[in-house]
């Protein structure tokens, strides 16, 4: 198969992942045939078959997901657990997530065949393979939907999850059902995880051993993610190719050594034969115990591949078989296409061939490993902004140090895993031991990541910029002799002058949809403001971490001029920590340890003027109305004006208008009161104000129900129009040249095959 045929079947997958709409098979069916009847150049062939083949992979799991119509229904159904259940503690008890598979006649009755479940206070201990009689409270697949935020219904998409639900009842089946042979693997990986919990029982060690030794990255919280983000080692810890490489090269050293002897087996298979497929099926049963998960699946598949290729000398043209392999892979599943390990553990492997196999000189082993280590973080670096809107720069570093240490640690894991079962006398000490060079060499890496804790270098270039960067990297590290290399450094110039998008005049503001709570960016020319950073709940999520510092990073801010906090309630407040933590803070207005926020609050910033309404100044301790104390900001600027009204109620609108008069309430955007509950947005407040746009802070189908429909149609009946983030997505609001209003929605203008459309 050329190359040529390759990339086309490729190009025709990925035109039908990144279009927004769905494909008129009605037209791409003819062309086919008609294709397929007259002779035409195989790569056109190529390309329709492969834009066909992912248009029915696409088709097929959007069918399979929970329709929206009956979003919130309770269904009962008999369902095994598949996956390793994670279980985490919360308020009110033990929160578990786990997937699980419907039976047949759930299947029927129009579920997905696979669910995302979460159980909150369930007394009972869930493991993988339970059968039960489930009452679920089933959810069509939606999540927030922000800039630069973490795309959920993409996740679900790719996972193959058709929906999420809540447990609202469970009762064991009478009978035990029949399990599928994953999910027995599944079983043998809890039963192998079992010793390692019983023995490393809060040893720091223990999740970085059950990471490496089976995949199980459930222990790995929210500060090791950090630190290996920071330091760009998150490869190490996620069971991928470099794992299976390690075990297979480890199996295959092995193996060459001790298979001459046996004489008699070295005269039927040859040595490479054998070492080559023994190292193969090792690497197979190490997939099998991390999971077989998506990228697991895939670097198995690659080394299988790698071993038919090497057994008919195809390796002698790397580049050609390499590019074999690719297409294999994605024609599988070109789903895959949408996931960047994807084209980050491709790109490792390209990079290390283009580092390596054409150089003329074989300098020594040492030079070569730090040649690579080094090289290799420049040439993934623009993969890494345009997939993670930020690279960090302690990657060759820390790569360089980590690599040689994970290298070894990875099999002794596995071996300490392996014998803990087997032979537990040997295997506890085992496992003791690895346990104390992994927190050791942990403690390397955290030590690494506070030395140099402004290491992470924030940008968000486009797609033509990155690809003109990753052209620009190949450039300069190419062979002495290449002609050209210096244009590499042109070609990375743009990644250096990222555009702005700050106004150059007035101010922009966009209200993040952070689910059921607020959030609010608003930026001058020069400075940058936040009002709230959303909730942060008990099971996980953090809207600060998860919305509003991707937000900011991926619009290119890496200060905020001042973080102001209407008040205290965790919808607005839950995120503040996660925010200060990720990016410094010039000045704080109404957190616990800053100023109190209340009306004489003013400042101007580019020619907008800042101005804090409501509440009044009052002596002695905070009062405990807290929603009536929220503060009020108004925004001024050469163009237009928005007023951010917090969780103020119908007492507290009142004040406002008595104290400032009506004339000093009116703005074009309005930051709704209090998500638009009953108890707010008055008769009054309305006549008053009487915005062009009216944006509501509320969760997609929250219990709440913000906005009350009341609101909404006074608001409505006043001419306004209506913007709520949960449906639409985050808004996001400036006056162009001409002065005039512009408001676009993310779920609109940011939208993909998976994306739930705009709807109430």
């Amino acid at each position: 198969m050329s190359p040529r045929v390759i990339v086309a079947f490729t190009l025709g997958c990925a035109c039908v992942l990144w279009a927004p709409d769905r494909w008129p098979l009605a037209v791409l069916l003819p062309v086919l045939l008609l294709a397929l009847l007259k002779p035409i150049r195989p790569w056109v062939l190529a390309l329709l078959i492969g834009a066909l083949w992912t248009e029915w992979q696409v088709s097929q799991r959007l069918s399979d997901r929970w329709p929206t119509p009956r979003h919130g229904e309770e269904v009962q159904l008999r369902a095994v657990v598949s996956g390793l259940p994670e279980r985490r503690d919360g308020a009110g008890g033990p929160i578990w997530r786990f997937a699980l598979h419907p039976d047949a006649a759930a299947r029927a009755d129009g579920l997905p065949a696979r669910l995302r479940v979460s159980g909150y206070g369930i007394p009972e201990q869930v493991a993988v393979g339970d059968c039960g009689i489930w009452t679920l409270r089933v959810r069509s697949p939606r999540g927030s939907h922000n800039p630069g935020g973490f795309d959920y219904e993409g996740w679900l998409f790719r996972e193959g999850i058709g929906a999420t639900a809540t447990v609202r009842a469970v009762s064991p089946c009478a009978e035990a059902p029949t399990l599928s042979p994953m999910i027995r693997v599944h079983r043998l990986r809890a039963a192998l995880l079992q010793p390692v919990e019983t023995v490393l029982a809060e040893h720091p060690g223990q999740p970085l051993l059950a990471a490496l030794g089976l995949g199980d990255g459930r222990g790995l919280g929210a500060d090791h993610w950090s630190v290996l983000r920071q330091t760009g080692t998150s490869h190490l810890v996620v069971i991928s190719g470099l794992h299976l490489a390690l075990v297979s090269a480890l199996a295959f050293g092995l193996l060459r050594v001790l298979w001459p002897l046996f004489p008699a087996l070295a005269l039927r298979w040859p040595t490479p034969w054998a070492a080559g497929l023994g190292a193969a099926l090792v690497a197979t049963a190490y997939a099998l115990l991390a999971g077989l998960q998506t990228p697991v699946l895939r670097a198995l598949l690659m080394v299988w591949l790698g071993l038919w290729l090497a057994w008919r000398g195809g390796w002698r043209m790397p580049f050609r078989s390499l590019l074999w392999v690719w297409g294999v892979v994605v024609a599988v599943d070109p789903v895959v296409l949408l996931r960047p390990g994807l084209w980050l553990s491709f790109g490792a492997v390209a990079g290390i061939l283009w580092l390596t196999a054409l150089r003329v000189r074989r300098p020594s082993a040492w030079r070569v490993f730090l040649f690579i280590q080094l090289g290799l973080g420049l040439l993934l670096a623009p993969l890494t902004l345009l997939f993670f809107d930020g690279a960090t720069l302690l990657s060759p570093l820390a790569n360089l140090i980590a690599v040689p240490v994970f290298t070894v640690l990875t099999p002794m894991a596995v071996l300490a895993v392996l014998m803990a079962a087997a032979w537990p006398p040997v295997g506890f000490f085992l496992l003791r031991w690895v346990a104390d060079l992994l927190a050791l060499a942990w403690q390397g890496l955290v030590l690494l990541s506070d030395t140099l804790p402004g290491a992470w270098w924030a940008a968000s270039p486009g797609v033509g910029a990155a690809l003109l960067a990753l052209v620009g990297v190949i450039l300069l590290l190419a062979p002495r002799g290449v002609p050209s290399r210096a244009l590499g450094l042109l070609c990375c110039l743009p990644l250096l002058w990222p555009t702005s998008t700050a106004p150059t005049r007035g101010f922009s503001l966009a209200m993040l949809d952070v689910g059921q709570g607020l959030s609010v960016v608003i930026r001058t020319a020069r400075h940058t403001l936040v009002y709230d950073a959303g909730p942060a709940w008990s099971d996980g999520f953090d809207a600060g971490a998860g919305v509003v510092v991707p937000y900011l990073r991926v619009r290119g801010v890496g200060r905020i001029d001042r973080l102001l906090l209407s008040h205290g309630d965790r919808d607005h407040a839950g995120g503040v920590p996660a925010v200060r933590a990720a990016l410094p803070v010039a000045s704080l207005l109404g957190t616990a340890d800053s100023p109190r926020c209340e009306s004489g609050h003013a400042w101007v910033w580019d020619g907008v003027r800042f101005t804090v309404l409501h509440p009044s100044p009052r002596a002695g301790p905070r009062r405990r109305d807290r929603n009536n104390d929220s503060c009020v900001l108004r925004v001024d600027g050469p163009q237009g004006s928005a007023l951010l009204a917090g969780d103020i109620e119908a007492l507290a609108e009142q004040a406002l208008l008595m104290r400032q008069g009506a004339a000093a309430l009116q703005a074009e955007v309005l930051v709704a009161p209090h998500h638009g509950s009953r108890t707010s947005s008055t008769a009054a407040l309305v006549d008053a104000v009487a915005p062009d746009w009216v944006l509501f802070g509320a969760g997609w189908r929250h219990h709440f129900g913000h906005p009350h429909p009341t609101v909404e149609k006074r608001w409505r009946d006043a001419g306004s129009r209506i913007g709520i983030t949960g449906d639409a997505g985050a808004l996001e609001v400036r006056w162009d040249e001409d002065g005039q209003l512009q408001t676009q929605a993310w779920r609109q203008v940011h939208r993909w095959r998976w994306t739930a459309p705009i709807q109430p």
